[in-house]
Parts: C-alpha cells; structure tokens; sequence
C-alpha cells in the first residue's frame, strides 16, 4: 500500500546490504563505532522511494533505523534519514 506501512518482515540479504551501505553515516550520526550491525527484522513504506524502518542487532544494543532508499530512476544511495537508540529486541518496529 502506498505510504502505509508494511507488516513487519524478517531481514533478507538485501536489508543486510542496506544496513551495510549506510553503517558509515551510523557511525557518525550516533557518535558510536559498533563492532557489527545485523539487520533483524524490518517494515517498508513506499513514498518517492521506499522508507526502509529496520531492527538492527548492534552486540550490546538494539537500534531501529530509518533508511530512504530512493527511486532507482535516481541512482542514489540509500540515506540514513533517522535512528532509535537502546531498544530491545522485543520492542515493535513503529514509524518515526
């Protein structure tokens, strides 16, 4: 459905290759270098793009990410839009 958001999906090899595209800008914009970043699990929403909200396994912590994937028309990488630090593995993936 366009700009609602999915049901939440277990992590792919193709959410993992998002999740490492961006691991640069996570690093910079939470202040902190995690020694490895595994993507759990994961809900799409479709805009001019896709908004990628994804549950990331960080050894010590549990973040959520939102990633923008652009439209492939605009050949652009995808881009860390906003993050949630100190989550659990139990706490539900939510928009923000």
């Amino acid at each position: 459905m366009v700009g609602g958001i999915s049901q939440e999906k277990p992590a792919d090899d193709h959410v993992q290759q998002i999740v490492d595209q961006v691991s640069s800008q996570i690093k910079l914009k939470c202040g902190k270098d995690f020694s490895h970043l595994k993507a759990v699990s994961y809900k799409t929403q479709v805009v001019a793009g896709t908004n990628y909200f994804i549950k990331v396994d960080a050894g010590n912590e549990v973040i959520h990410l939102r990633v923008f994937q652009p439209l492939p028309c605009y050949s652009s990488k995808p881009e860390l839009s906003s993050f949630k630090l100190s989550k659990s593995r139990s706490d539900p993936i939510e928009y923000f």
